[in-house]
């Protein structure tokens, strides 16, 4: 008899618990999403660790937490895992590539990195000539002469 009520109350906090978790994970991603698109990676790279954590297969969840990675001074490389991840997949936010591309960068693999920004370059939109195209531009730029600059002092 006792088992059979402690079972039955763990079998309810369950149920609560799965509940609860839904409604905070869509109100955690509407008010996440809000902030990575205000660009305040830093602010929200928490968010998406508790969203990752919550579904790690998530693709999108695997770019924004790679991309808020980047933006944290110290985790440049751990970027990379998430990010890569995201930019693998088919269905992946285009601007996944820039920010792969600009871990690798950060990450002193050029090649690769310039690869990933060609990448996102080619997926554009043609009447895509806002603020991203702008930089996604200079930063491939600046990653070609990162690259004659090392050439040159070896």
């Amino acid at each position: 008899m006792k088992i059979t009520k402690h079972i039955i109350n763990v079998l309810v906090f369950l149920f609560a618990s799965f509940t609860i978790i839904g409604q905070t994970e869509s109100e955690l991603k509407e008010n996440a999403d809000k902030l990575f698109e205000e660009e305040q990676y830093i602010d929200v790279t928490s968010s998406y660790l508790r969203l990752l954590s919550l579904n790690p297969k998530n693709v999108d969840y695997n770019f924004r937490y790679g991309t808020c990675l980047l933006f944290n001074s110290y985790q440049k490389k751990e970027a990379l895992r998430y990010l890569r991840y995201a930019a693998a997949q088919n269905e992946v936010d285009r601007r996944a590539y820039y920010f792969y591309g600009k871990a690798l960068h950060l990450n002193f693999q050029f090649d690769e990195a310039i690869k990933y920004y060609q990448k996102y370059i080619s997926k554009r939109q043609k009447k895509d000539k806002g603020k991203f195209y702008q930089m996604y531009r200079n930063q491939l730029v600046h990653v070609y002469c990162s690259i004659l600059t090392r050439k040159k002092k070896h």
